[in-house]
């Protein structure tokens, strides 16, 4: 198996792995990772939704670009980041403590209290925006850990899980809330 060819195109990435007789062609946007197979024999394209970031993973995000597009040091109630960003207050509120914990937000209680980014947004990654809500990514459930899978040492398509999940963890780790919030 060739190495994974990663291209971004508009807002999106491309990872394309090829064998002889398959492609498997995955485009990841902020809310999706969509994958194409199309196999050789048979020209037919084939689209699936896999690995879908849940609401809870896409408010995340938007709820932590708004942060990062705030004056340093600023504060933000948890009531404006949800109007601001369109998520349901109560919603948000729980994916912030949970932020909090992990140390992504800082948050302040009391008059003047709200929530602030933990750390400078250049030194927080999409991918960890993403499993602080989401969990590990694993595009398959073979890699959880091992021995999840009864066919892990005879399954030909474990080392194509396991690229497509090296290549996806790698494109969230090179994407900061920094780079998103001057989109």
């Amino acid at each position: 198996m060739g190495n994974a060819l990663v291209t971004k195109v508009c807002s999106c990435r491309l990872i394309h792995l090829k064998t002889r007789s398959l492609e498997l062609i995955i485009i990841f946007s902020l809310d999706t990772w969509t994958t194409m197979l199309y196999k050789k024999t048979n020209p037919v394209l084939k689209v699936v939704n896999m690995m879908e970031l849940t609401r809870k993973g896409e408010y995340a995000i938007r709820g932590i670009i708004y942060l990062a597009r705030k004056p340093a040091g600023k504060m933000a109630l948890i009531s404006e980041i949800a109007e601001a960003t369109d998520v349901p207050q109560t919603f948000l509120a729980k994916i912030f403590q949970n932020f909090a914990k992990q140390g992504l937000v800082s948050s302040y209680r009391g008059t003047g209290g709200g929530f602030t980014l933990g750390r400078h947004a250049s030194l927080i990654t999409l991918r960890e925006v993403v499993e602080a809500v989401e969990g590990p990514i694993v595009p398959n459930r073979c890699l959880i850990s091992e021995g999840t899978c009864d066919q892990d040492g005879v399954c030909s398509v474990h080392q194509v899980w396991k690229k497509v999940q090296g290549e996806v963890v790698k494109i969230l780790e090179n994407v900061t809330i920094k780079d998103l919030a001057q989109l």
